[in-house]
């Protein structure tokens, strides 16, 4: 009985995790220019995963959100304080004596269906979690356009 509820609970951890926003386009002038609708999917971990982003003119993004995460050897668990004031987690494997260090920092470049691109910049609110623990930044499209992003974990 137990082995089977410890399956269970490894098959749900390892599922894919979604998170999504609703964000205003905007202009050069700052005007609002329509809505994006932006969809991460990201696997166990919440780290790097694929985001789409459809926006009210019909143009679909897809790519890639990467998150910065170093490798160091260390022998023990600590956090400190990082960027923005977000707290950044030192993992140790016991076996290897290896640590991740996870940034708050993650950036994703996407392609759309009408020529143009997009790259965003993002905080990330629990930078172990990657982008399924939200986050706050900004994607420009190569027309001039800015989406202000913001969303929280879901």
């Amino acid at each position: 009985m137990k082995k089977s509820v410890l399956v269970f609970l490894l098959l749900a951890a390892c599922a894919p995790v979604n998170n999504s926003t609703i964000s205003p386009i905007q202009g050069k002038n700052g005007a609002e220019k329509g809505t994006m609708n932006i969809s991460f999917q990201t696997d166990f971990g919440g780290g790097n995963g694929k985001v789409t982003a459809a926006a009210s003119d019909g143009e679909i993004f897809n790519g890639n959100v990467i998150g910065e995460k170093t490798e160091s050897r260390s022998s023990s668990e600590s956090e400190g304080t990082g960027v923005s004031g977000n707290v950044e987690r030192f993992h140790t494997n016991a076996h290897s004596g290896r640590s991740s260090k996870y940034s708050p920092n993650a950036k994703a470049v996407l392609i759309g269906n009408r020529g143009h691109s997009m790259k965003c910049s993002f905080t990330l609110n629990t930078p172990s979690l990657g982008i399924t623990g939200g986050a706050v930044g900004e994607c420009k499209i190569s027309d001039g356009r800015v989406v202000p992003v913001s969303f929280s974990r879901k």
